[in-house]
């Protein structure tokens, strides 16, 4: 997410694929971290 994070960036959106779940902790560790929510 790094790579494509961006002061422009609105919403991020986890998507379950496969009976894969997405990382969801790290998913809100990182928005946390970039104080996005």
């Amino acid at each position: 997410m790094e790579e494509v994070f961006t002061v422009h960036t609105k919403t991020v959106i986890a998507v379950h694929l496969y009976g894969q779940f997405a990382d969801l902790d790290g998913i809100q560790s990182f928005c946390q971290k970039k104080e996005f929510i």
